[in-house]
């Protein structure tokens, strides 16, 4: 069954469901329905909220340099440690495990194990890295090796089967009044939303925020990206523009779903120009930035503009709905001039 199981991918999944979603999308809706699945609680994560301000600001640490753990500790120092958030909790960090792709496809396995081992040195109870994909893909991206003398729990959970997620619903959602998050992150003390900075060929950017579609159950999604491309596959090149900005606003209503409580962005390549496959796409090598933040609408907002600063092809533009919509949902400033960036 477990074989099984890894085999599912997730065109496949999107193979298996197209045709019946057709017949949904024959009668279009400005809000997407989704199956139900077992029930916990009807309310979206509330979070611990943003523990980081400096002057009643958010803060938005920006650590440069040539060395990933220089960074790491240099950010972790600036932001003034992270005792405070995760000292007795059980912590989750939501890495990104699009593919078992080279790095910025996927989160590169040896930072985010880093990451973990400095949560666990901050007096962490329980540290757990989470995706929703199948044990197949941490295997091939190496993590269990890499986790073996850390002491950190691997959580990978199958996108495809619904009991690893419960609904929540929240009337000032737009797009999806409903959305299934995923159980392990609901639950947890601590969410840190461990994300690449990249270009993403439906969104047109991938970052923050969009890291929060592999935090709710594959359904949602992938109907998304079903419904962006009139009922096609997600290869389909036949695009429904009127969907354009309500599929990249979903960033944001996932993120709502399952608030967490810090952000760390590893910019130290980018992928531009295409994405989130390396299909077409280029890396921006030596950008060698970690961005780290309580808060996720001004993290995506200083990142899009790290993008439109390497990539020609993009504009901050592109992602300004989605930084518009996560503002008045609450999640955060996409006003830099609000927020107090400090430099390492």
């Amino acid at each position: 069954m477990k074989k099984n199981r890894d085999r599912f991918t997730r065109r496949e999944f999107l193979a298996k469901t197209s045709l019946g979603l057709l017949g949904a999308f024959a009668f279009p809706s400005a809000v997407l329905s989704q199956p139900s699945v077992p029930v916990l609680g009807k309310r979206p994560r509330q979070g611990m909220g943003n523990l980081f301000l400096k002057h009643g600001k958010p803060m938005l640490v920006v650590a440069e340099g040539n060395d990933r753990s220089v960074r790491l500790r240099k950010g972790i120092e600036k932001i003034g440690g992270l005792g405070k958030l995760v000292k007795g909790k059980t912590v989750i960090l939501k890495l990104n495990a699009v593919a078992p792709g080279p790095y910025p496809v996927s989160s590169d396995p040896d930072f985010v194990v880093s990451i973990g081992e400095a949560v666990i040195d901050s007096g962490a109870k329980k540290v757990s890295i989470y995706d929703s994909v199948s044990e197949r893909m941490f295997q091939q991206m190496g993590l269990y090796e890499k986790v073996k003398k850390s002491g950190i729990e691997l959580l990978p959970k199958d996108g495809s089967f619904p009991e690893f997620f419960t609904p929540v619903e929240k009337t000032t959602w737009e797009v999806m009044k409903k959305i299934d998050p995923s159980i392990n992150l609901i639950e947890a003390d601590v969410v840190i939303n461990v994300a690449n900075c990249k270009r993403h060929g439906d969104a047109g950017f991938s970052c923050a925020m969009k890291n929060h579609f592999g935090s709710v159950y594959g359904l949602n999604r992938w109907e998304a990206h079903i419904k962006l491309h009139k009922g096609g596959s997600i290869d389909s090149k036949v695009v429904d523009e009127s969907f354009r900005i309500p599929f990249r606003k979903l960033a944001a209503e996932f993120s709502d779903a399952v608030r967490c409580e810090m952000t760390m962005i590893d910019a130290q390549d980018l992928l531009t120009k295409n994405g989130p496959m390396l299909d077409g796409a280029e890396i921006k090598k030596g950008v060698n930035r970690l961005i780290i933040s309580g808060d996720i609408v001004a993290t995506d907002s200083y990142c899009s503009h790290l993008m439109a600063e390497h990539d020609p092809t993009y504009t901050t533009e592109m992602w300004e709905p989605v930084l518009q919509y996560g503002e008045r949902l609450g999640l955060g400033t996409a006003d830099l001039k609000k927020t107090e960036i400090i430099e390492a």
